[in-house]
């Protein structure tokens, strides 16, 4: 069984630029039938609406049309604001099935 953690490349200025810079991107690949990422970007607010939310997601997708072409691909893209409050919902006992991670 393959499993790896990686960081892929940064999105550029070019790319749209707000998910450039200190975001964070993760890929974890177990077997490898599919790409598991997560991208937590520089935006400090929660989107107020499913357009602004997908707004986020498209620019991140974007950047990933060629990979996703050859690789299946999962992909989540959180906000800073958002990501915090994953965590502090899903990092609870109940949540995780009695075992907080």
């Amino acid at each position: 069984m393959l499993e790896f953690a990686t960081r892929p490349p940064r999105l550029s200025e070019s790319d749209g630029g707000q998910v450039a810079g200190g975001s964070e991107e993760y890929v974890v690949c177990v077997g490898c039938g599919d790409i598991d990422l997560i991208v937590v970007t520089d935006d400090d607010y929660m989107p107020r609406n499913y357009k602004e939310n997908m707004q986020n997601y498209l620019k991140v997708s974007s950047v990933l049309r060629e990979t996703r072409k050859k690789i299946p691909i999962d992909l989540i893209v959180h906000t800073r604001p958002m990501h915090e409050k994953f965590i502090k919902v899903f990092n609870t006992p109940s949540a995780c099935g009695g075992v907080a991670f």
